[in-house]
């Protein structure tokens, strides 16, 4: 099992304008928790139930700024395939999920993993689509994310294929926003070369 959290709280500025000189208060909070389970079978699964929770902003006339932005780890481990389709980050997101993951020898291994990703605070942004309601009327629920990837040594130790695809379902907020877009799903695929040396 797994227990990550992190509390945030200093000062910033409501933008990055160089004539806003007031401060806001920061209060944010990120948890990361996971619970799972390998099996002692030749394809070695792993079965795991994970949450993610990043804090959101709940007043946006308040002095105060309560969502919690990363500063560092990577969006693929965490939450998605790659950096480069990756519907969600940890801002603003409450997201319970579950991932499977097998390693059936020494040169592959592949996993699949699911998220329900709501707002932690239904007025404030879907930090990634820059979207938002600030009257909370669209509800809360961005999607479901489901995540695949597989990997294989070419060359045991220097050279490794990784393929993989990603699919996102849109959710109410993602649908009804004032801002949302009128494209439906996402499908997003990749495969790419790792030359370790």
């Amino acid at each position: 099992m797994d227990i990550e959290g992190v509390w945030r709280t200093g000062t910033r500025r409501s933008t990055s304008l160089t004539s806003d000189t007031t401060d806001l208060d920061v209060d944010a909070q990120m948890l990361f928790s996971a619970i799972g389970y390998t099996f002692d079978t030749p394809w070695q699964p792993r079965l795991a139930l994970e949450y993610y929770y990043a804090s959101g902003d709940e007043d946006p006339n308040d002095d105060k700024y309560d969502q919690y932005e990363r500063l560092f780890g990577s969006r693929r481990t965490d939450l998605n395939n790659t950096s480069i389709h990756g519907p969600l980050t940890p801002a603003n997101l409450s997201a319970p999920g579950a991932r499977i993951q097998v390693k059936p020898n020494s040169r592959w291994d592949a996993r699949l993993a699911y998220s329900a990703a709501f707002l932690a605070s239904s007025t404030d942004n879907w930090v990634i689509a820059k979207q938002r309601d600030i009257t909370g009327q669209s509800g809360d629920f961005i999607g479901h994310t489901l995540d695949g990837r597989a990997r294989y040594w070419l060359i045991p130790e220097s050279l490794r294929l990784d393929v993989g695809a990603s699919v996102f379902l849109k959710g109410a907020f993602a649908k009804t926003s004032p801002n949302a877009s009128n494209e439906d799903e996402t499908f997003f695929g990749y495969s790419s070369f790792i030359f370790s040396f």
